[in-house]
């Protein structure tokens, strides 16, 4: 069995690995995870047209999942509209909000040549309560709008990822994998015993640690994904796969800035979505314009 994730960001040399397996694997099951309105990273050479291959010239069988979980009613019914413009989408039925309370949508147009002070004063202006962010096209744009906030006397912090970095290098998390008895061989699953006396030793560990708090995240959410049997293979993978900033707490005031793409997965109560010279007669970006925001949304495109 192949399974694929994220499969509308695949490429053309990823798509011919896939094609060469089913090839010289007679019988071989491929299962793709995708959603074809997420494919935002065609800057780097993903296109949603061969999860579409998979569909049209591989007779694949497609199941639309449309209930969607994390948004308020009228920013789907919105995302539904603007959506029915892009060409070749794979969905033919309309997202369906499991929310039904609304939030507050509002687009604003700046005549400016200059898109970043006024969205950070329409920020400052509005009254918001919970979490906060402002998305960005660019890693540019996102660097002046944390500055300026920064220079207003509001609390603000980039979301920049650690492309390179492994989580598995963290002298915490090794000191940790130690104690679970990740190297014991026998087993391939860790005791709930064992897996809380590890806990236990990590707290006390004499050692000054600021990754402390972010580990204590991680093993929390791992314990949500796994709450009975766990795989010490499963640890390994889950660590390997996750990014430092996921497991960080922010006070509700602080204000989170970051590109699009960075913020992918995210949820926030108020987005505030800066497209400095967006065409919305095109196709492309239009993936941009899905935010990860389960409440108020506010829009500040350019024209």
């Amino acid at each position: 069995m192949l399974v694929i994730d994220e499969a509308q960001d695949m490429s053309e040399e990823e798509y011919a690995l896939v094609d060469a397996l089913m090839d010289q694997n007679e019988g071989l099951r491929v299962i793709a995870i995708g959603d074809d309105d997420q494919n935002i990273f065609a800057f780097r050479g993903a296109s949603s047209q061969y999860m579409s291959s998979l569909i049209h010239e591989k007779g694949a069988r497609g199941y639309e999942i449309t209930e969607n979980f994390r948004s308020r009613r009228n920013l789907v019914e919105f995302s539904n509209q603007f959506v029915r413009q892009i060409k070749g989408r794979l969905k033919t039925a309309p997202l369906t909000a499991i929310q039904s309370d609304n939030g507050k949508l509002k687009i604003v147009r700046y005549n400016s040549q200059n898109l970043i002070s006024p969205l950070v004063n329409d920020l400052l202006n509005t009254g918001l309560s919970g979490t906060t962010c402002v998305l960005t096209k660019t890693n540019e744009e996102a660097l002046m709008v944390c500055g300026l906030l920064l220079k207003k006397n509001m609390p603000a912090r980039l979301i920049q990822s650690n492309d390179g970095f492994s989580l598995y290098d963290l002298v915490e998390i090794r000191y940790f994998l130690e104690l679970v008895g990740l190297k014991e061989t026998g087993t391939s699953t860790i005791g709930e015993e064992a897996w809380e006396e590890a806990k236990r030793k990590l707290l006390r560990n004499p050692v000054n640690s600021p990754n402390l708090e972010f580990c204590v995240n991680l093993i929390e959410k791992f314990e949500a994904i796994y709450p009975k049997t766990r795989y010490k293979s499963d640890l390994v993978e889950f660590i390997r796969e996750s990014r430092l900033e996921d497991f960080y707490n922010h006070p509700g005031e602080t204000i989170l800035v970051s590109t699009i793409h960075k913020a992918k997965g995210k949820e926030f109560d108020n987005v505030f979505l800066l497209l400095d010279h967006f065409n919305v007669g095109t196709d492309d970006h239009k993936g941009n314009c899905s935010s990860p925001s389960r409440g108020p949304k506010n829009t500040s495109p350019s024209i």
